[in-house]
């Protein structure tokens, strides 16, 4: 991760509540801009959080269709507007 990277953490709420605090902090710690989708405010990952963005509780067994299928839709959407700029794709030289 470089300092200019974002860093999307999905941390809802569950078995894996460690490994999202570890992954945030090395994001704080390569100086990232951190946005942090989660259904339970910790103290601990919003300090390090740019960005936090609070969803409602679901279960465990919904929690791909809450956040992943939301955040794929959004990344389609960016390289979408990225193409149609070319950032990030050669341009022709005539």
């Amino acid at each position: 991760m470089k300092s200019d990277d974002t860093l999307l953490l999905i941390a809802p709420q569950g078995r894996s509540k460690a490994r999202e605090l570890d992954t945030a902090l090395v994001g704080a710690y390569d100086e990232g801009v951190i946005v942090t989708i989660a259904n339970i405010v910790s103290d601990q990952l919003k300090a390090v959080t740019d960005l936090f963005c609070f969803v409602p509780h679901v279960s465990e067994y919904l929690v791909p269709l809450v956040y992943c299928i939301p955040v794929h839709l959004f990344a389609y959407y960016i390289a979408i507007a990225k193409k149609e700029r070319c950032v990030g794709y050669p341009t022709a030289k005539g």
